[in-house]
């Protein structure tokens, strides 16, 4: 018959926890490590789309500022176009005073 002394089995019950501790050890660093891997692809995808973003609201600034030089040139054009009318009826409305003038105004409507 085989005797195993308590001091044996205490010490084999002892290694076998340490084991368990270290192999739970082990498991919990794998589970972070895959946690870890999940946070840098999900950043990695957030990056990507985040640049997309930039790269859009660049396009669309450059594209506003592009309309709003077209528009400040219309209304250039326009209040240059008002200035010469101006002018013009100015131009006429003073050589009509002109005493050489044959083109007089009828003010009596």
């Amino acid at each position: 018959m085989i005797t195993i002394s308590s001091g044996a089995i205490q010490s084999a019950n002892e290694r076998i926890e340490r084991e368990r501790r270290e192999d739970a050890a082990v498991k919990e660093l794998l589970r972070k490590s895959d946690e870890a891997v999940g946070q840098t692809q999900t950043l990695q995808v957030m990056n990507k789309l985040l640049a997309q973003l930039i790269e859009q609201m660049q396009t669309i600034r450059e594209q506003n500022d592009w309309v709003r030089l077209q528009m400040a040139s219309e209304s250039i054009k326009r209040a240059e176009a008002e200035n010469k009318a101006i002018k013009d009826a100015d131009a006429i409305f003073h050589a009509s005073k002109s005493p050489e003038s044959t083109f007089k105004l009828n003010r009596d409507f």
